[in-house]
């Protein structure tokens, strides 16, 4: 599934995912002294069932943009991997729209697993890897590191950062905004192994990928029994403290810009989430936590 903050309207979007079959519906978490979940009664024919999708909050569109993801009946047969994008517009009553018709030019490969932002500056979304399995059309297949950038003004899909220096490919991975210094941030995912880097994408003049925290100090993801499935590692950005804050099963660690001290571990009070994987989670600014949702246990 696929959370989003809706901060204007002090919410936690949650849509698709599985539960013992793909879902396309929509859920809202008020984030109020009293949180309570709620369905969101939509119009129009929305988005297919679907699960390892992403989706972004576009305030100048008042709507939430899905995109992506994967209808998989059958491990390996995933023939319903999606590359449309799809607008739920959030003024008055909810209605969904395919923006797919709209969009002009190329476009990335129907994919799952990825990693998107919502890039307020351009007003674009960006999307980060992924993977597409079998059976797929060439040039598509496999896991990649592309990035893409869906433009809101021109409607246009573009590929950026195509260079040398890269991240290597890798599904799974957690992406955040960092406003302050006109970047994305990726993190983590697996390419046939658990990454724990953070690579910056510059978003100012030509975007261009750089590694931006070592992997140091920071204990490597278990590779083995349960957690050897592939697992989202999330992260968050920190704006209050200039940090980014990982959640890596029961443990929670934070890298923070204004040192650059190394990645230390987050003391915890308080009963912990159990271990998970492909949960969801939002930064709430306002309350300055991480709200955490949903994900496989054992």
């Amino acid at each position: 599934h696929a959370a989003t903050l809706d901060p204007a309207r002090n919410r936690v979007l949650v849509s698709g995912g599985w539960d013992g079959r793909f879902q396309n519906d929509v859920w809202q978490l008020a984030l109020d002294d009293l949180p309570a979940w709620s369905l969101v009664k939509t119009e129009g024919l929305g988005p297919s069932p679907r699960a390892s999708h992403t989706a972004v909050l576009v305030p100048e569109m008042n709507g939430l943009v899905v995109f992506g993801g994967a209808n998989c009946p059958i491990p390996n047969t995933c023939a319903h991997q999606s590359n449309d994008v799809w607008l739920l517009s959030l003024a008055g009553q909810p209605r969904w729209i395919d923006l797919t018709p709209r969009i002009a030019g190329p476009r990335p490969c129907g994919i799952q697993a990825h990693a998107a932002v919502f890039d307020a500056a351009h007003s674009s979304m960006i999307v980060i890897g992924g993977y597409a399995e079998y059976p797929y059309a060439e040039p598509c297949g496999g896991v990649t590191c592309e990035a893409w950038s869906l433009s809101f003004g021109t409607m246009r899909w573009t590929q950026v950062a195509r260079g040398l220096e890269q991240p290597r490919a890798r599904r799974y991975a957690s992406a955040v905004l960092d406003g302050e210094r006109g970047r994305l941030l990726v993190y983590g995912g697996t390419g046939g192994a658990p990454f724990a880097d953070v690579w910056a994408l510059g978003l100012d003049g030509a975007p261009a990928w750089s590694q931006v925290c070592p992997t140091q100090g920071i204990p490597p993801y278990a590779s083995s029994g349960y957690w050897s499935a592939p697992s989202r590692l999330l992260l968050s950005y920190d704006h209050h403290l200039d940090r980014i804050v990982t959640y890596r099963g029961q443990q929670v660690w934070s890298y923070s810009f204004r040192d650059h001290e190394g990645w230390s571990p987050v003391a915890v009070v308080g009963e912990t989430p159990s271990p998970r994987f492909e949960a969801a989670a939002i930064y709430d600014p306002v309350r300055n936590r991480v709200v955490l949702h949903g994900g496989w246990t054992p």
